[in-house]
Formats: structure tokens, C-alpha cells, sequence
């Protein structure tokens, strides 16, 4: 969005040599935000997965438990 802006007023200009700099600058931020972002998501990927597949095998195991817990307490009201 903000790329178009800048092309756009610059294309308004008197100056043509203005928009090809202007296009240059635009792609260049472009180039550089995207690797950064990449970069920053792979680096962070390593990290979630383990951490992601570690907490849903700790909630099955406490759903194991609390089903084991509800079929006790059936067991133990069904006595009474």
C-alpha cells in the first residue's frame, strides 16, 4: 500500500528520474522485510514444533487420566 503511494506521487512529479528510485527503494524494503520475516519464521518454527507436539501429548495423557478418573468414580457411586 504504502509503495503504491510513493509511485504515485512521485509519478505526479515533474522529475521522471524520481520514479525509478522510488521503485528501486520500494522493492529494496520489500526484499528486506520478506527475508527478515522468513528468516525469523523458520528460526521460530524449530522451537514451536517440539514444544507444540509436546503439549498436545501432555493433554491426551490428562484426558487419559480424567477419563480414567469419571469411569472410577462411576465404578465407585455405582457401589453406593
Amino acid at each position: 500500500m504504502i509503495g503504491l503511494m510513493n509511485i504515485y506521487f512521485v509519478g505526479n512529479s515533474e522529475d521522471p528520474s524520481l520514479l525509478p528510485g522510488v521503485g528501486m527503494g520500494n522493492m529494496l524494503l520489500n526484499v528486506l522485510v520478506f527475508a527478515l520475516a522468513q528468516g525469523l519464521n523458520g528460526a521460530i518454527e524449530t522451537f514451536v514444533a517440539p514444544d507444540w507436539s509436546t503439549a498436545i501429548v501432555a493433554l491426551k495423557k490428562e484426558d487419559r487420566k480424567g477419563t480414567r478418573r469419571a469411569q472410577k468414580n462411576k465404578r465407585v457411586h455405582a457401589r453406593d
